[in-house]
């Protein structure tokens, strides 16, 4: 009878060998997938700080044109007071083009009511970034847990080939 081609050292070695390759692959795709991870989780920070920056403009903006709504108002009451002893024709005609502050109340209301709803629609999305963020970084932990598992595994199995063959020869 010939001598078998394959030794349990050399059969050990091979499957060790094997079992590194196996390893080194699955931890290259782990890298792979952690740097995709990675750039989503950029992207998206990129995105909320974006949509904060755009937000405070936006209320900036919205404070300004109060500000200045509130100034002319103010300045069209004080030509108001400085004309009260002209004729009562040129009181009606400029209070014809006064703005009335109610109306400056309303227009100040409804800037607060948009802001408040912008806000709110800010905050959701900001909460729907960091859902889908976690349910990532939970598909990431749970695709190295199994990465682990199957390494774990395969060494149990050469480990198990590896006694058989022992007690075989």
């Amino acid at each position: 009878m010939d001598a078998p081609a394959w030794t349990l050292e050399a059969y050990r070695e091979h499957i060790t060998g094997v079992l590194s390759d196996v390893r080194d692959f699955m931890q290259r795709l782990v890298d792979e997938h952690e740097k995709q991870y990675d750039a989503r989780f950029r992207a998206a920070e990129i995105a909320v700080t974006a949509a904060f920056a755009a937000q405070k403009e936006s209320v900036t903006n919205a404070f300004a044109a109060s500000e200045k709504a509130i100034v002319k108002s103010e300045e069209a009451q004080r030509a108001y007071n400085e004309r009260s002893n002209e004729f009562r024709g040129q009181l009606d005609d400029q209070a014809k083009m006064l703005m009335p502050r109610s109306e400056a109340t309303a227009l100040i209301r409804s800037l607060e009511d948009k802001l408040y709803a912008t806000t709110q629609a800010s905050d959701r999305e900001r909460a729907n970034l960091i859902d889908r963020l976690s349910s990532l970084e939970k598909g990431s932990a749970n695709l190295q847990g199994r990465m682990w598992a199957i390494t774990a595994l395969a060494w149990v199995i050469a480990l198990a080939v590896s006694i058989a063959l022992r007690f075989v020869h």
